[in-house]
């Protein structure tokens, strides 16, 4: 009888301590779900408001204020329209800002007035987020 009693609370115990890996497997995994959320939404938010301050300078001073101001550098245009212009700049180590400037409403290629759309997208390995923001120019 004494045998029976010590190999039934032998397998009790192997079945708390089972019992008691798998809740804490389970709450690391929740911990670092939470913790992967959390990384993802400071990019985010640190996205928009790295968006938000190019768009203010763009709209400020236009794109000769995010070359002087932001440091940004003008890409080279495939087809070298004058309406869509690109330019890129690093922000910070990781991340990148990408701002497509395009004239809409020009029909005269060297006419500067009328709606400008920038397209600002930031970057850090992939796109975080996108903003479109316009103004009207007029000389």
């Amino acid at each position: 009888m004494r045998g029976q009693g010590a190999a039934g609370s032998w397998i009790e115990g192997m079945a708390a301590i089972c019992f008691f890996t798998l809740c804490l497997s389970q709450w690391v995994l929740v911990f670092g779900i939470s913790d992967q959320i959390s990384r993802h939404s400071q990019d985010f938010h640190q996205a928009v408001i790295l968006a938000e301050s190019v768009a203010e300078v763009w709209k400020a001073w236009g794109t000769e204020g995010v070359i002087e101001k932001l440091g940004f550098s003008e890409e080279e245009n495939e087809n070298s329209q004058k309406e869509r212009r690109v330019y890129r700049g690093i922000i910070r180590e990781e991340w990148q800002a990408v701002l497509e400037v395009k004239n809409t409403s020009a029909a005269d290629k060297n006419h500067k007035d009328g709606m400008w759309i920038a397209q600002i997208r930031i970057e850090k390995g992939r796109t975080i987020f996108e903003l479109e923001v316009k103004k009207y120019h007029r000389e």
